[in-house]
């Protein structure tokens, strides 16, 4: 999305603007231009995976022709709620994924592929945030562990780490012992 409104992604309109000799046409419709508008608002593809997502009409009220794609982007985040915000960011990334896929793998996808491929990575996106989120649990018990000697002419190599997030920092500490249990050497 950064690259896009900062106008940075090669359509083949923008392409051919920078000397590129390359055809002009949408590489999924075969429109005369593709620019950055045409890709992600007017495609016929991409209108259907907008309608397959359930956001085209709120999209269609933001999208006028004199508005720029910046324009009509920053509306569109000014508007939504923050679960269509997220719906609209994976399925405009797959849509680029999906004319990239034409250009260079002339791959046919299907809206469905399209708007599954949206899905997962929003998916994935949102297990992610989860897990970093999730609390320890402060209830649970610890465990009595007892050291044990290592075998005779050993040494046993304890480590141990430990995180902090708001210093943003890792410590890991290291403790050898020798066979009767013995202080050996240690690391911070």
């Amino acid at each position: 999305m950064w690259r896009a409104c900062r106008n940075c992604l090669p359509t083949r309109v923008k392409l051919h603007s920078r000397g590129v000799q390359c055809p002009m046409s949408c590489a999924v419709c075969a429109d005369p231009d593709e620019d950055i508008s045409h890709l992600f608002f007017e495609c016929g593809k991409s209108i259907s995976c907008w309608q397959r997502t359930g956001l085209w009409n709120a999209i269609l009220q933001i999208v006028q022709p004199s508005a720029s794609f910046v324009e009509i982007v920053f509306s569109i985040l000014q508007q939504f709620d923050s679960h269509q915000k997220q719906v609209f960011g994976v399925t405009l990334w797959s849509i680029w994924q999906h004319r990239n896929n034409r250009v260079w793998n002339d791959a046919q996808e299907t809206v469905q592929d399209i708007c599954d491929r949206a899905g997962t990575l929003l998916t994935s996106w949102q297990n992610a945030q989860v897990i970093r989120h999730v609390q320890p649990n402060n209830s649970a018990t610890t465990a009595c562990v007892h050291w044990k000697k290592p075998s005779p002419g050993r040494y046993k190599c304890n480590v141990d780490a430990s995180f902090s997030d708001s210093l943003n920092k890792v410590e890991i500490s290291v403790c050898i012992r020798d066979e009767e249990g013995l202080f050996v050497l240690a690391k911070t």
